[in-house]
């Protein structure tokens, strides 16, 4: 399914984003574009390959969000403030890391015709939209 196909994961060097990545990697893609802030993850924890490029960064910046391009078979966004803290103790901030960060990559994606159909796969509070 992944076989020769460019990929974005957003929040790539957290448990889940690693994790995928090395799924990923097992498939034979062209290339997987990580985006991570590390805020709460660690680069160490992507695998390590030629197929693999990291920027180091917040997808919520508009300038790390057009430098990394719209040419993408598959998007995974998995940027999140992790557990439900946040939620409580500053609920705006978290609104907009979560909530509006989504909105800004759809907006940067949704006359992008390369993705592939329901390609945009989006994790949010240990709840996953759909499986692969």
């Amino acid at each position: 399914m992944f076989s020769n196909q460019k990929i974005l994961v957003i929040g790539g060097a957290g448990f889940v984003g690693s994790n995928l990545c090395h799924r990923l990697l097992g498939e034979n893609p062209d290339q997987i574009v990580v985006v991570d802030n590390l805020l709460s993850s660690e680069a160490f924890n992507l695998p390590v390959s030629n197929k693999i490029k990291f920027i180091y960064g917040s997808i919520t910046s508009d300038v790390i969000l057009n430098s990394v391009g719209k040419d993408f078979d598959y998007v995974f966004h998995l940027a999140t403030y992790h557990g439900n803290q946040s939620s409580i103790t500053n609920p705006l901030a978290d609104h907009e890391n979560n909530t509006f960060t989504t909105l800004k990559i759809c907006e940067h994606f949704k006359e992008v015709t390369a993705l592939k159909k329901n390609s945009i796969l989006f994790c949010w509070m240990h709840c996953c939209s759909e499986n692969f």
